[in-house]
């Protein structure tokens, strides 16, 4: 978080947002969340197995049929970045929900995360805020 967006974000933005994702504040999110998946993704640079990427997505359940994954956290080690880590998690999310027949994949994307998640088929849908009240973009893709 402060290497890969402190060219968008100030400090003090950077430390309301990492307050989000605590173990107690994450415990909380996903308590409410009806499906929720943690997955991580390695790369093996040496005998020894480096965890370079980890997503954690939780399902939204709306009053109508369209059913949502949100991407609650989606990081790569700043020195795994670019060599497919994070495409490889949302490629597996993304197959896992249209198996479970879920219409589409929405995130409140970092600014910097922007040109990521639209290479791996995300559309910007509007602005958005974190929790934090940092500013986001909200981006979905749709599965079905």
């Amino acid at each position: 978080m402060r290497i890969s967006n402190a060219p968008e974000y100030t400090g003090a933005e950077q430390l309301r947002v990492l307050a989000d994702y605590t173990l107690p504040a994450m415990t909380r999110r996903l308590a409410r969340a009806d499906l929720f998946l943690v997955a991580e993704l390695p790369v093996w640079a040496s005998p020894d197995r480096v965890t370079s990427g980890v997503l954690v997505a939780n399902r939204v359940k709306r009053a109508s049929a369209d059913d949502a994954v949100s991407i609650e956290a989606l990081f790569v080690d700043p020195n795994a970045q670019g060599m497919g880590v994070g495409a490889a998690l949302v490629e597996d999310l993304f197959e896992r929900a249209r198996k479970r027949e879920i219409g589409r994949l929405v995130v409140s994307a970092s600014l910097t995360a922007v040109g990521f998640y639209a290479h791996v088929g995300f559309s910007r849908v509007a602005r958005g805020e974190a929790v934090s009240g940092v500013e986001t973009v909200i981006m979905e893709r749709m599965v079905n």
